[in-house]
């Protein structure tokens, strides 16, 4: 059954977004009827019906809806673009598989990359969470200065950091 993201699950009708209406209709040629698989990334996953298709958009019935228990163990890591975004993308990947929490970009003093597309990261997240079919949606922070983030309040007492060369 083929899974779509949709944050924004409210009553029991749906429309996928442009994005995941176009993946639906015309990568996977789903057509009225067709049953699929929604998640909200806050825990639960839906199973919905293909009520219609109105031009680009998918509309989807939910049929039933299964509540995931929140998992045990609150990972945060936080960590510096690489030069290569790619290796970057690669990190978000299997961190997201492997049920991480939050994941918080950091600027250092010495960091090659100053900049980030948060959107297109979201989207690699999007798409790890989808492929292992995750209930739980990391939360992907914006770009922050160490500084910042070491000192910010919200974080816990204990706070280790990993050199690796």
């Amino acid at each position: 059954m083929h899974l779509f993201y949709e944050p924004h699950i409210t009553g029991n009708t749906v429309e996928l977004n442009e994005e995941e209406s176009f993946h639906a209709i015309k990568v996977l040629r789903l057509k009225t009827g067709d049953v699929v698989r929604l998640t909200d990334g806050k825990g639960s996953f839906y199973d919905a019906e293909i009520a219609g298709i109105m031009g680009k958009k998918a509309e989807l019935l939910i049929t039933a809806k299964q509540e995931q228990t929140a998992p045990k163990a609150h990972l945060h890591i936080a960590m510096a673009p690489t030069k290569s975004i790619e290796r970057f993308e690669f990190f978000l990947e299997k961190a997201t598989e492997t049920g991480i929490a939050a994941i918080t970009p950091i600027v250092c003093d010495r960091s090659e990359r100053r900049q980030i597309r948060e959107d297109r990261l979201m989207k690699v997240v999007v798409s790890a969470a989808k492929q292992s079919l995750k209930a739980w949606m990391p939360r992907f922070d914006e770009l922050t200065p160490f500084s910042k983030f070491v000192n910010s309040p919200t974080l816990p007492q204990h706070k280790y950091i990993a050199l690796v060369r």
